[in-house]
């Protein structure tokens, strides 16, 4: 028996003991704390299904019992919640985990200077790791505005990359970014700041809000740190 059988009886036998409780008592204690467990459990056999059904899931058991509740209808709430779960559980059984996967393609935006040495090798990775990168192009956008264009692409994208590669030098001698660059950041840390990730060119100065971002170095002649620094960031947020 596989570990999605297994919790799916341990839930029946939950269920039963929610049942043979909630006629008399307020449900709570080593019983509640088993549910929750239970849920938990699930939500790590769960976690690479389909946004839809996961989501769904996740969302299971998320009130607490206060004041607004009488003991009769918050053991409702949990036989009813509980019995979502097990629905959602038997459901992935049912069809086998494998077509309940999520197969959608990752998409990765990348906010970038000139389609450079580090922007090819980034792309090249992030296409090894079975994503898709987006990005501003010179092809046509549909009559959107470049703004609206670029606000299209944020859209589409599970993941964003700034790539602050050196492209020009102010007065100060100071090494910078492409323009856009800078402006992306600023609109991504407004919107995107938990699924963002800066990679910044040794030497190249960037902005003081930066530093409120996840980011990694990296060298023209190698991009080893920065691509670690991106896997894990692609793990932390389940997308790998």
């Amino acid at each position: 028996m596989n570990a999605l059988s297994n919790l799916i009886e341990k839930g029946n036998k939950l269920l039963e003991q929610v049942v043979a409780s909630s006629e008399g008592r307020l449900i709570e204690g080593n019983l509640v704390t088993e549910i929750k467990s239970l849920h938990i459990q699930g939500r790590f056999l769960l976690k690479k299904i389909d946004k839809v059904t996961f989501q769904e899931y996740s969302n299971l058991f998320s009130r607490h019992v206060g004041d607004h509740y009488d003991w009769r209808n918050w053991n409702h709430y949990i036989k009813t919640e509980l019995e979502s779960c097990l629905g959602i559980l038997k459901a992935v059984e049912e069809v086998g985990i494998e077509k309940a996967l999520d197969t959608s393609i990752i998409n990765i935006f990348i906010s970038h200077g000139k389609f450079g040495p580090a922007f090819a090798k980034l792309e090249i990775f992030i296409r090894a790791l079975g994503c898709s990168p987006i990005y501003d192009t010179e092809e046509p956008t549909e009559g959107r505005r470049i703004n609206e264009h670029i606000e299209y692409l944020f859209k589409q994208a599970d993941f964003y990359i700034i790539l602050a590669t050196i492209e020009t030098t102010n007065e100060k001698g100071e090494r910078l970014p492409n323009h856009n660059v800078t402006i992306e950041l600023d609109r991504l840390t407004q919107s995107h700041i938990d699924k963002m990730l800066v990679l910044c060119e040794s030497g190249c100065k960037m902005p003081s809000m930066v530093q409120d971002v996840i980011h990694a170095p990296f060298e023209s002649t190698s991009m080893d740190v920065a691509f670690t620094k991106l896997v894990a960031e692609l793990k932390r947020h389940d997308l790998l």
